[in-house]
């Protein structure tokens, strides 16, 4: 009977010991949009790494632009517009997104996907509007999904991540949408600590940060100084890995 009392003390002091040591996790906070940090026009190439092997690559292109007649954007306004493309050497696909948002506080207003698995291609228009995004793929009918204002494409959440205040204990919910489902999930963004990290286009120091969507958590981190770069991305689960290459910014 003593020893067991003992044990169950034991047992209460190691739960309070961890509950003193770790941090309490910060209540996430609603979207807050603030204007973009990103450079006018700058250009990310990453590595695509399955364990220590180059398995692809990813581009991504940041620029401002002015919407277009026809485009989600009325016509003449100032617009962000993101492009990515990104290729696998292994499984011979090639996908790209060109993504628009609204310049000055960073909502989305509408995407164009292309997935080329070789033998196939495929398309998705999304467009944005009034709490809503319409989702309409080739050769298939529109779908309507319900989004909140933080809802983004899920194939640039990391540029929209870095526009955030990545503070150390910061905890965002922001809404991801994989238009090639169609569906929605909570993307849960939290800010874990300060590290210093190395990639092919040198050493950072950076916030290491949790992004989590559908309970398939990964690591990501950005540069602590100007201008934020997005410097390289980590998944435990299937041991894969994003590292930033080059970065480079128009001189124009």
């Amino acid at each position: 009977m003593r020893k067991s009392r003992v044990c169950h003390l034991l047992a209460v002091a190691d739960c309070l010991l961890f509950w003193v040591a770790c941090p309490k996790r910060q209540p996430a906070e609603a979207w807050i949009p603030r204007h973009a940090n990103w450079q006018d026009p700058e250009v990310s190439t990453y590595d695509v790494m399955k364990g220590d092997t180059v398995v692809g690559q990813s581009v991504f292109t940041i620029r401002s632009a002015i919407g277009q007649a026809r485009g989600p954007a009325p016509t003449g306004n100032r617009i962000w517009e993101i492009t990515g493309v990104n290729s696998s050497s292994a499984q011979g696909l090639h996908d790209s997104v060109c993504a628009t948002l609204s310049f000055d506080d960073l909502k989305s207003l509408g995407s164009f996907q292309i997935r080329n698995a070789g033998s196939r291609l495929d398309t998705v228009v999304s467009r944005y509007a009034s709490g809503t995004v319409q989702i309409k793929a080739s050769g298939g009918q529109a779908q309507t999904l319900v989004v909140p204002v933080n809802a983004f494409d899920n194939s640039i959440l990391t540029a929209v991540i870095r526009s955030l205040d990545l503070k150390p204990g910061a905890h965002y919910l922001l809404t991801s949408v994989a238009s090639f489902g169609p569906w929605t999930k909570p993307a849960d963004v939290q800010v874990l600590a300060d590290d210093t990290v190395s990639v092919p286009a040198g050493k950072f120091a950076c916030h290491k940060v949790s992004l989590e969507i559908a309970g398939w958590p990964m690591h990501l981190w950005y540069e602590r100084e100007a201008p934020y770069r997005y410097v390289k991305f980590e998944n435990t689960v299937n041991n894969s890995s994003a590292v930033l290459t080059s970065y480079q910014v128009s001189r124009n």
